[in-house]
């Protein structure tokens, strides 16, 4: 994992939040550097940022952690707020330029942002609590236009965490630390919680156990009319629901006869509903690791883009065992405890969701379409040509920028150096002249895949250099590789350019994109850690050797 960093500010006196950031950080990412921020200097941080923040090659990823409570913008010389019309109009000006600073930081910086709440004298004042409601609007309505900034997830901490008391009024009047230890706590873990959302790759299937988990008993030994489809269950079917809805695949591994299980499903009926499952492997035998091989076989998928989910604690072992690269989520096995652990379920956390995440389960319907027509085929090359895959490389442009963030943030068996850039160092690496940043959108005859590509291409005089691609592997070994590596040539001989240098860096999970390099470039032989040179010329009659839309 790349260095990351992070910078944390304040509107108010952070001093107890440093353990509980020292606690997370040392066991999510203990390479990583945490920096304080001065207090009350929010403003000041946001727009002094090093100009190191704006390459986006560097390999540590800053991100700001910010607590804003409006009211301290109002009590810049004393404990209690002031109220008069200049100190409201000169907190109105400062917060107002602080809001566009978040939504168009100088340095294309990500930040997460809390608003935790307000304080009693704030809440007993008519003015005050005018003014803390304006503030609040003004910093979420700069998040929402923002690509860059986040909110963190304070609103339900109280109920999320047990938090029994939030406000600490005496602190806040001589320490200016105006929340509780436990408060402050549980704002930490959303920060951290949010920058995991960030950080870490996304996982991008749900495999659910169906008896005691989507409904309470068993469907093929209690009956179908028997089985318990409300309370927590209900809630369990809602929350997976919305996590279809924003682009995550559902499938049922299930120890039950097939028909049992699928007509329980359609029992169910709202909110959950049998169109939304993707695949599944409903089998009185066998062990659950298998079933999920067999479905990351089928999605073209690693199994580590798994989350399980079962009541069954024997269940949830094998797995753990077997494949320790798949997340388990185990329920609790009463079952008014399931809420609970949905809410502090991290992996299930969604950063942003993009229309291309809405289409994802159609793609997929698409992808088995083309699994059958695979089987149908002679061969592997009469199928891919069959299939005329066709890629287009266009120019980034704000539209792309979340997608392409997003492909780079969830991309690691095809991404070249294991980069991780935010929508904003995206559009910082297309601006200096002699710069492209592209994305790839590649369709067939049966359909669309949308954009499952980006790259990033520096002119550096007689040489191109090739210093970030991230590619799906929903089009692995259908032509896409030599396509791109054909543009990239096409692009730096329109150029004058002699030579491509492509960066690499052996991450540990992307092996296939050194295959790739390696079977395409250098004779089979997997590449090392660096940049890798070769003729442009010698480029071009490498990929003109492979027919267009065969296998690589």
């Amino acid at each position: 994992m790349e260095s990351n960093r992070a910078e944390v500010l304040g509107s108010f006196n952070l001093v107890p939040l440093r353990p509980v950031l020292s606690l997370w950080f040392g066991r999510l990412w203990p390479d990583a550097a945490v920096r304080f921020g001065p207090y009350g200097q929010l403003l000041e941080q946001l727009r002094g940022v090093s100009s190191s923040r704006s390459d986006p090659a560097a390999r540590d990823r800053p991100v700001t952690l910010m607590l804003l409570r409006p009211e301290d913008l109002l009590r810049p010389d004393g404990p209690r707020p002031d109220d008069s019309p200049a100190s409201l109009a000169a907190a109105r000006s400062h917060l107002s330029e602080i809001a566009e600073a978040l939504a168009d930081p100088p340095s294309s910086t990500p930040s997460i942002v809390g608003l935790p709440p307000a304080s009693g004298f704030v809440q007993a004042s008519p003015r005050l609590r005018g003014f803390d409601e304006w503030a609040r609007l003004a910093v979420e309505e700069a998040i929402e236009r923002s690509p860059w900034a986040n909110r963190a997830p304070l609103d339900d901490l109280e109920s999320v965490y047990e938090v029994r008391e939030v406000l600490d009024p005496i602190r806040d009047e001589y320490g200016h630390i105006p929340y509780t230890d436990e408060y402050l706590a549980a704002a930490g873990t959303a920060l951290v919680r949010g920058l995991r959302a960030l950080w870490e790759p996304s996982r991008k299937v749900i495999a659910l156990d169906c008896d005691n988990t989507l409904w309470g008993g068993a469907c093929g030994e209690d009956g179908i009319e028997s089985l318990v489809l409300d309370g927590p269950y209900r809630e369990l079917r809602r929350f997976m629901r919305r996590q279809a809805d924003s682009g995550r695949l559902l499938c049922l591994v299930s120890r039950n006869r097939e028909a049992d299980a699928l007509a329980a499903l359609g029992r169910c009926a709202e909110p959950l509903r049998p169109s939304h499952i993707t695949a599944h492997r409903i089998r009185t035998e066998g062990a659950k690791s298998a079933s999920l091989l067999s479905l990351a076989a089928e999605l073209g998928l690693a199994p580590d883009s798994f989350v399980f989910v079962d009541d069954d604690p024997v269940e949830c072992a094998e797995v753990r065992a077997a494949l320790p690269g798949v997340a388990v989520l185990e329920l609790p096995r009463d079952p008014a405890a399931i809420p609970k652990a949905l809410d502090h379920a991290w992996e299930l956390d969604v950063a942003a969701v993009t229309e291309e995440d809405r289409r994802r389960a159609s793609f997929y319907a698409l992808e088995a379409r083309r699994r059958r027509e695979r089987s149908a085929a002679p061969g592997v090359r009469e199928f891919v040509e069959g299939l005329r895959v066709e890629a287009e490389f266009l120019d980034l442009d704000e539209s792309d920028l979340e997608r392409a963030a997003q492909i780079m943030a969830r991309t690691n068996q095809l991404n070249l150096t294991g980069a991780r850039w935010s929508e904003g160092e995206l559009a910082a690496a297309a601006r200096p002249p002699g710069n492209e940043v592209l994305v790839v959108k590649v369709r067939d005859r049966l359909g669309d895949y949308g954009q499952v590509g980006v790259l990033s291409l520096q002119e550096r005089g007689n040489l191109l250099h090739l210093s970030a691609l991230a590619l799906s592997c929903r089009v692995l070994n259908r032509g896409v590789e030599s396509q791109i590596l054909r543009e990239v040539g096409r692009r730096g001989r329109a150029r004058g350019c002699e030579e491509l240098s492509i960066a690499f860096r052996d991450t540990g999970r992307n092996a296939p994109a050194a295959a790739m390099l390696g079977r395409l470039l250098f004779d089979g032989e997997l590449p090392p850690d660096g940049d890798l040179r070769i003729d442009l010329k010698a480029l071009a009659e490498r990929v003109e050797r492979l027919r267009p839309g065969s296998p690589e």
